[in-house]
C-alpha cells in the first residue's frame, strides 16, 4: 500500500469515528456546530478520499488558528466543509464552493465561514478579503502538495517529513507548480510562510493518523 493510500485509509477511520461519537455523546458547549457540521459532511460528501480530505483540512485550519490567533472552531468548520458541494459541482467547477456556501449560509453557518468557502477555490472567481479564507485556501493547497511529494506521513516514521523534504520530492517529480507564488502569498496574507503552513500541514496530517 502506498503512503498515500494508507494515509487516506487511516484518515477516513478518523471521519468515521467522529461521526459515530457526535451522534452518540451528549453535546458539550462549543460542539454543537461541530456535530450539525459532521452531520452535513455524511450527508453531502461519500467518496472516502473526500471525507479523508475534509478531515485533514480541518485539523490544519485549527493549527493554522492556533498560530495567528484565529477563531480555531471557526476555523476548523470552514476546513470540514469546504468540499461539501463537491458532487453537485463536479460537472461545473466555476460553482465549486459557490453553491457550499449557498447551503452553509441557509443552515445558519457564520459568515466568516460561508466566505471562506465560497471563495477557496480559484476557479469560482471569487475575490479572498478575510483571513480564514487566505488560511482556507493555504491549507488545502498544502494538503495535496503533501500527497503528491509522496512523503511518508506515518506518525512513527522517523525522521519525520520536513517542508525541505516536501519541496524537494515536488521538485524531483516535476510538480513544483504546487508551491507557486501565489500560495506564497496566500500564507503570507495570514502572517506566516510558506515553510510555517506546510510544517503545520504535515503535523496535522499525521496526528489525523494517530
Amino acid at each position: 500500500m502506498t503512503h498515500r493510500a494508507r494515509y487516506l485509509c487511516v484518515a477516513l477511520a478518523g471521519v468515521l469515528a467522529s461521526t459515530t461519537g457526535a451522534q452518540a455523546s451528549e453535546t458539550r458547549p462549543g460542539e454543537a456546530t461541530r456535530t450539525t457540521a459532521l452531520v452535513v459532511l455524511r450527508e453531502h460528501v461519500t467518496e472516502p478520499e473526500r471525507l479523508a480530505h475534509a478531515m485533514a483540512i480541518e485539523a490544519i485550519m485549527r493549527a493554522l488558528a492556533r498560530e495567528v490567533a484565529g477563531d480555531e472552531e471557526e476555523w476548523g468548520l470552514a476546513g470540514l466543509l469546504h468540499d461539501v458541494d463537491r458532487s453537485q459541482t463536479d460537472s461545473n467547477p466555476a460553482q465549486h464552493g459557490i453553491v457550499g456556501a449557498r447551503l452553509l449560509a441557509e443552515l445558519g453557518f457564520s459568515d466568516a465561514v460561508v466566505r471562506a468557502v465560497e471563495t477557496h477555490d480559484d476557479v469560482a472567481g471569487r475575490p479572498r478579503t478575510l483571513p480564514i479564507a487566505h488560511a482556507l485556501y493555504s491549507a488545502d493547497q498544502t494538503y495535496w502538495a503533501i500527497l503528491s511529494s509522496g512523503v511518508p506521513l506515518d506518525p512513527g516514521e522517523e525522521p519525520s517529513a520536513t517542508p525541505a523534504d516536501v519541496v524537494q520530492a515536488l521538485r524531483r517529480a516535476g510538480k513544483e507548480d504546487r508551491i507557486d507564488d501565489r500560495l506564497r502569498r496566500e500564507c503570507a496574507a495570514i502572517g506566516l510562510t510558506l515553510d510555517d503552513v506546510l510544517r503545520s500541514s504535515l503535523d496535522s496530517m499525521r496526528t489525523v493518523q494517530d
